[in-house]
């Protein structure tokens, strides 16, 4: 028994540093498996916290489509964070998270500031279930807006759903970056007024959405007649001319006859569309309003309208 102990000793003390360099081998072994662990551990968490933010978005290049111009990479990140963000709590039904990205204006003037609004009238409707969306850089004016594609995620309801196609503009709100949604651009207020044989027509404030712009306007009557602003019997009466020398007619039908009767010594104020798509090339150069009846009890007797030419018309310039 003595002898074998010996036989050990001595092999252990023969062979020591190789065992010394087993051992430090192993322990290397281990602390790179360990390490190799963590650094896997660590992607697949980058990897799932990307997925989150990102909800299936896809961006494309920097690029504007329309107007060409180019989004400086830092700005698209940020961008393309914020869309990714309010894409993910509009899936999670975190209303109150996706209502606060929203810019004031957004929030006045598409749900009339009320978050009940914006749930019902756009989450409910829209993010019915989960959705993926599609963003790509389109036109660079008043913000940058992305033309955006929301469908149903395929992976998750097993069938492609329809397309909802949408323009979100990011604007810069009390040094924030906020959204505006549903193909709103934004606003400008303009404050431009026109007097003419004492009625005074106030154009006030205009409302840029992708297909339309949607102005303001405020009609005094001073005269001691009932004025009519226009009797939307006549097609392109009411039009609006860019610095393109194209004129853009106005949408009177969507007005009530009761904004565009005004008696006398009273004030009407309504909003008044017009079919201009969206273009910072095209600069709006003022508003014609060729048909104006002076006096409607005299006009009401006429019984040929169409032969009817005590009218006014009155630009205002913008």
């Amino acid at each position: 028994m003595i002898i074998r102990n010996s036989n050990i000793r001595r092999s252990l003390t023969e062979n020591r540093y190789k065992i010394l360099v087993c051992i430090i081998a192993i322990i290397l072994i281990l602390l790179l498996i360990q390490v190799l662990d963590k650094m896997a551990e660590e992607k697949n968490k980058a990897i799932q916290n990307e997925e989150s933010k990102n909800q299936g978005s896809i961006y494309t290049p920097q690029e504007t489509v329309i107007s060409g111009d180019n989004i400086s990479e830092e700005r698209q990140e940020s961008n393309s964070e914020l869309l990714n963000i309010f894409i993910s709590y509009c899936n999670k039904k975190d209303i109150e998270s996706a209502y606060n990205l929203l810019s004031s204006n957004c929030k006045e003037k598409l749900f009339y500031s009320n978050i009940q609004n914006f749930k019902n009238n756009y989450i409910d409707k829209i993010f019915t279930n989960e959705k993926i969306c599609s963003m790509q850089s389109w036109i660079r004016g008043m913000g940058d807006t992305y033309k955006v594609k929301i469908t149903d995620d395929m992976l998750k309801t097993g069938k492609a759903g329809q397309t909802i196609e949408d323009y979100y503009t990011i604007v810069k709100e009390n040094d924030t970056y906020k959204l505006n949604i549903n193909s709103y651009i934004g606003s400008i207020a303009v404050n431009k007024q026109v007097t003419v044989d004492d009625i005074t027509i106030n154009i006030l404030n205009k409302d840029i959405y992708m297909n339309y712009e949607s102005y303001q306007i405020q009609v005094r009557n001073n005269t001691n007649n009932t004025i009519l602003l226009d009797t939307r019997e006549k097609d392109k009466t009411i039009y609006l001319l860019g610095n393109n020398n194209v004129t853009y007619s106005a949408l009177t039908y969507e007005v009530d006859e009761i904004y565009l009767k005004v008696e006398s010594l009273l004030y009407s104020t309504f909003n008044l569309k017009f079919n201009r798509m969206y273009n910072t090339n095209i600069i709006d150069k003022s508003i014609t309003f060729t048909n104006i009846i002076p006096n409607i009890e005299e006009y009401e007797k006429v019984t040929n309208k169409n032969e009817y030419t005590n009218t006014k018309t009155i630009i205002v310039e913008l």
